[in-house]
C-alpha cells in the first residue's frame, strides 16, 4: 500500500515499481550485472546507477562497479566508476500497465517531457535524471530541471518496450529488466521483481520515516516530524483528533513551531 492508499494495480505502484521512486543499485565487477543495494552515503561520495524501487540516494550520476554487490565478500578489485558519459543506450523492460502509462505505449511518446505532469509520468525522464543527479525528490521536478540539457539528450537515449513475460506476473510481482549498453560495448544488466515497499518486500518503519524526514524538512521542525511519526506509530491507541492536532500546527519554512503536547494514549 503506498503513502496514498494505492492498491497494487494503481498506476502508481505501477511508477513506483519500474522508476518513478529509484532505488541505489551497484554494478558487479566480473559479470556486469545490476544488484539493488540501498544507500545511506552522502551526496558526492559514490555513484550508483538508477534501478527500478523506491527513492534512495544514487548519487553523482554515474555507474560503480563493486564486486559485494553479488557476493557480500570483502575481497576483489576495488570499485571503479563508468560516468554518465560513457552511456551508449538504456533499455527497460518492463509489463504492459507500466509501458502503457508511463513508457510511450497507449499514452504517447514519454520523451517530449517539459512540465512536472509530464516529468512524473515520464520513465525515459525518471531514469535519466536519477543517473544524473543521483536522486529523484521534488527538486527533480522543477521547470529549471526538467528542461536543462543533460536530462534532456540522456532520456532520448532510453528505450522501455513491454514483454509477456512480465505483464503476465504483474500485479503478484512487479517485474521489470534494465540493461545499460555503454560506449564500449559493455551491457550492464539486471532483472527485479519487486521492491522495499512491496507487498513481498515491506518497508521498514526507519525506511518510511527516513523519507519522511527528507520530504517534510521544508516545512516542519524535527520534533514536530517525530511528534507526527509517532502518533501515525501509535494511531491505534491515540484519539485521531491528536494526530489531525500534529499535523494543522505544521507550518511552512519561514513560521516553524514547536507541536503542542497531545498525544495521549488511550486507556484501555
Amino acid at each position: 500500500m503506498t503513502a496514498n492508499g494505492s492498491g497494487p494495480t494503481s498506476p502508481a505502484l505501477a511508477r513506483g515499481a519500474v522508476g518513478l521512486d529509484l532505488l541505489a543499485v551497484r554494478v558487479d565487477e566480473h559479470d556486469g550485472s545490476l544488484d539493488r543495494r540501498l544507500d545511506h552515503g552522502h551526496a558526492g561520495q559514490r555513484a550508483r546507477v538508477v534501478g527500478l524501487a523506491p527513492a534512495r540516494r544514487i548519487e553523482g550520476g554515474a555507474v560503480e562497479r563493486d564486486p559485494r554487490a553479488v557476493d557480500s565478500r570483502n575481497d576483489g578489485p576495488e570499485p571503479r566508476h563508468v560516468g554518465v558519459a560513457e552511456i551508449e543506450q538504456i533499455d527497460l523492460e518492463t509489463f504492459d500497465v507500466a509501458y502503457n502509462i508511463i513508457g510511450g505505449g497507449d499514452e504517447g511518446d514519454k520523451t517530449l517531457v517539459a512540465t512536472k505532469e509530464q516529468a512524473d509520468h515520464s520513465l525515459p525522464y525518471l531514469i535519466s535524471v536519477a543517473l544524473l543527479d543521483g536522486q529523484v525528490m521534488p527538486e527533480q521536478y522543477t521547470t529549471e530541471r526538467i528542461n536543462r540539457r543533460d536530462v534532456q539528450e540522456l532520456l532520448n537515449n532510453v528505450s522501455i518496450h513491454p514483454t509477456d513475460d512480465f505483464s503476465g506476473r504483474f500485479p503478484a510481482e512487479m517485474p521489470c529488466r534494465l540493461a545499460i549498453t555503454l560506449r564500449n560495448g559493455r551491457v550492464l544488466s539486471k532483472e527485479i521483481y519487486d521492491y522495499p515497499g512491496f507487498v513481498s518486500n515491506p518497508m521498514s518503519w526507519e525506511m518510511a520515516f527516513e523519507k519522511f524526514e527528507r520530504l517534510t524538512g521544508p516545512f516542519t521542525t524535527g520534533s514536530s516530524q517525530r511528534s507526527i511519526a509517532d502518533a501515525v506509530k501509535n494511531l491505534e491507541l491515540i484519539p485521531v483528533r491528536d494526530l489531525a492536532q500534529l499535523l494543522h500546527n505544521v507550518e511552512g519554512r519561514h513560521g516553524k513551531s514547536e507541536p503542542k503536547a497531545v498525544h495521549r494514549v488511550k486507556e484501555r
